[in-house]
């Protein structure tokens, strides 16, 4: 499956560097992806969504789960190939 990352570099602020999107086979678009820079490394957060739960506490929930470890290491490695080459020209 063809994976194509596009970037775009967050506000120098805070922890997250970039937002990003993919597009598998030209078919689907999936937005809400983050670059974040960790504690010890950079790393690739997936889309989610933040709600309330029953006792009115904050809670991140995924949108979408990779099935397969080694498409969620494509998708990874595409999209911080995109950050740093955006990151470069910067």
């Amino acid at each position: 499956m063809k994976v194509t990352a596009q970037v775009e570099l967050a506000l120098k602020s805070g922890k997250i560097l970039a937002y990003a999107s993919i597009m598998l086979d030209d078919l689907l678009v999936i937005d809400g992806f983050k670059v974040v820079q960790g504690e010890k490394e950079i790393f690739v957060s997936g889309p989610g969504v933040k709600y309330k739960d029953r006792k009115g506490e904050d809670k991140y929930k995924n949108i979408c789960r990779y099935t397969v470890p080694e498409f969620k290491d494509k998708v990874e490695r595409a999209i911080l190939a995109a950050y740093r080459m955006s990151a470069a020209q910067k």
